[in-house]
């Protein structure tokens, strides 16, 4: 029991400590996207150490601590994506003279139930719809949805990283940006709201670092990097590439 305990509670105290590095290699940065498990394995595992740990020396209680702390860390980063924060927010929004709804989903390129995101769309009616890896056969599927959303941004590519805008409000400006490869878009809108407010919104689907991607976190950190220039100084050009 001992053995198992604390070799898996090591591996999630790794996986949690190995992003604060800063390193661009993929082994560092791909346990950003594995939050939710790590937060599950470690309320498991603390658990389990309080269950069966028949020896709660010192070292347990450190352990135990350590899992808790990073417990709560990942909780506190996962909680605003979580109906128990939307629902306080949405009290506060109930009066807002105009609220414009997102809709973003990754709707994966090889997936092809292009029907379940249109039901989707219909049962939500946003104000604006972003998705990402969006080919052609996922324009094609979603052109029933021109009518509705007559503003529209289409960049359609078989790499994985297509994406697609759809909006009922007002465009003014309508942008396809390519800050660090060619094959690599991201968007930039200028909309206009029903009571004539003009705001940007950007849309962006970086490369993420991982084994079967890229080996490094450079381009999407460029990636990155480049909107955050483009949020701080809406004027400004970026057009760098990764190097």
């Amino acid at each position: 029991m001992e053995t198992v305990y604390y070799t898996i509670s090591i591996l999630l105290l790794l996986f949690n400590i190995l992003p604060f590095i800063p390193h661009q290699h993929w082994l560092f940065r791909v346990f950003d996207f594995t939050r939710i498990q790590q937060l599950v394995l470690q309320l498991l595992i603390i658990l389990f150490g309080i269950v069966f740990m028949k020896n709660q020396n010192t070292l347990f209680w450190v352990v135990q601590s350590s899992l808790f702390i990073f417990a709560g860390f990942n909780t506190f980063l996962l909680i605003p994506f979580t109906p128990v924060y939307r629902s306080g927010r949405d009290i506060n929004l109930k009066n807002h003279p105009e609220i414009i709804s997102i809709l973003s989903v990754n709707v994966h390129q090889f997936n092809r139930e292009f029907q379940r995101l249109i039901d989707l769309i219909h049962e939500e009616k946003p104000d604006i719809i972003l998705t990402m890896e969006s080919n052609k056969d996922w324009e094609d599927a979603l052109s029933v949805l021109d009518s509705e959303y007559p503003n529209n941004h289409k960049v359609a590519l078989e790499n994985t990283y297509g994406m697609h805008f759809y909006s009922k409000l007002k465009t003014t400006r309508k942008q396809t940006n390519y800050f660090v490869a060619d094959d690599l878009p991201s968007l930039e809108i200028d909309l206009e709201t029903r009571s004539k407010i003009i705001f940007t919104i950007f849309g962006v689907h970086p490369p993420p670092p991982s084994p079967t991607e890229e080996e490094t976190s450079k381009e999407r950190d460029s990636e990155l990097l480049s909107i955050a220039k483009k949020v701080q100084k809406p004027d400004a050009v970026e057009l760098e590439g990764p190097g």
